[in-house]
């Protein structure tokens, strides 16, 4: 989520709400990892509490965007909040989607298993 907050700050300054919503994670959330941020210099606050991205919070981001595992993983994070409030046939879809990029991407191994039998 930290990635996530960055990316955010990255397009524009903002209050701690403000982040949360462009960043899509809950306001406490956000507020706890943006004051681990703080303490690593990676972001700052103003006088009225406006956040603005570092120039070492710049370089973070620009590392962590050139690592594509955890581009990957931030993904899944984002995914994986929004399949909480999506009903079955949505879910099939997305399982549909995920094997046939498996199988085009020549994932496989004993983790691949048909869509139907992935949920159970």
């Amino acid at each position: 989520m930290e990635y996530e907050i960055l990316i955010a700050l990255k397009n524009g300054r903002g209050r701690a709400g403000d982040i949360a919503k462009r960043a899509r994670l809950d306001i406490r959330v956000t507020w706890q990892a943006m004051q681990r941020l703080l303490r690593k210099g990676l972001i700052e606050k103003d006088e009225f509490d406006v956040y603005n991205i570092t120039e070492k919070g710049k370089a973070k981001l620009e590392e962590l965007e050139r690592d594509k595992v955890a581009q990957a993983n931030v993904g899944l994070t984002r995914l994986s909040r929004l399949v909480e409030n999506r009903d079955e046939k949505d879910i099939n879809k997305l399982l549909s989607f995920v094997e046939k990029v498996t199988q085009e991407w020549g994932g496989g191994g004993e983790d691949r298993k048909p869509a139907e039998d992935s949920r159970t």
